[in-house]
């Protein structure tokens, strides 16, 4: 029997499919942020700034800058210095997925409004998204940083703060971990000698700090379908803040470091 080829698609088809794709996963920024919003959770002021496929390919692929790009460009370094007025700098930025926060003061913390500075640390943040499930994204997120007591610093000035992922689906929390593993830590310059003590003691959650963090994490994943890793993050004065979510089945999970909790209807009594 004969069977047809498929017709090639154009590149500019391919394009807006695996745009289409990025837009509807889960784990993009706008789908999951109306659920913590709706859950009264604190999250850190952002704001949300188009980012175009033809500016995400500049950085992949050298594509000429076109006025599409430059307008794109002028928008976001726009949002830069409004928000920057309203919070100060560093800003903390990312797309729809990802920061890049390994390589913090070339990706994620912006100190400035400065269009080239902007462009260079959009560039290491599109890169790195580049090489990822979800290589486009539809937005830029400016973000106000929240004022942290570092531990210690690492990969390059990184701080590392007390944070925390829950695992969390329709309401349920499956377990939490400390956000960073020692081994996660070893071997990327952390700038204090007894870094391992400082981050075993911050890795350490008691019991208000778990309930209050356990409750938003039911709150959030109770308006969402499907498992979800939820992260948190405290601030220099004790407050916790909904930093990131990603789909569960995409996020590290530290096997050593977890610890499971069991479900509200294994509490009840059994008769």
């Amino acid at each position: 029997m004969f069977v047809p080829e498929p017709e090639p698609q154009s590149e500019e088809s391919a394009l807006k499919r695996i745009m289409e794709r990025c837009q509807a996963a889960p784990t993009a920024y706008e789908n999951w942020a109306p659920a913590v919003e709706k859950a009264g959770v604190s999250s850190p002021a952002t704001r949300v700034v188009p980012l175009t496929t033809a500016l995400q390919l500049s950085f992949l692929d050298g594509y000429p800058e076109t006025q599409e790009m430059t307008d794109n460009l002028d928008q976001i370094v726009q949002a830069v210095e409004e928000m920057g007025k309203l919070h100060g700098f560093p800003l903390f930025i990312k797309t729809s997925f990802t920061s890049n926060k390994h390589y913090w003061e070339e990706s994620c913390c912006l100190a400035s409004a400065d269009r080239e500075t902007v462009i260079k640390h959009i560039g290491e943040i599109v890169f790195y998204q580049g090489m990822s499930p979800y290589p486009f994204s539809s937005s830029l997120l400016i973000r106000q940083m929240l004022e942290t007591e570092a531990a210690f610093h690492a990969f390059g000035n990184m701080p590392v703060t007390k944070e925390f992922r829950f695992f969390a689906g329709h309401g349920q929390v499956e377990g939490y971990q400390p956000y960073w593993p020692k081994e996660a830590i070893k071997g990327h310059a952390p700038t204090a000698k007894d870094w391992e003590q400082k981050l075993e003691a911050i890795s350490a959650l008691d019991d208000k700090d778990f309930n209050q963090l356990e409750k938003m994490a039911k709150a959030i994943t109770r308006h969402l379908d499907g498992d979800w890793s939820v992260d948190f993050l405290q601030d220099r004065h004790g407050k916790w803040w909904l930093i990131d979510m990603a789909e569960a089945r995409m996020s590290y999970r530290n096997v050593l470091g977890f610890k499971t909790i069991k479900k509200d209807d294994e509490l009840s009594p059994q008769f």
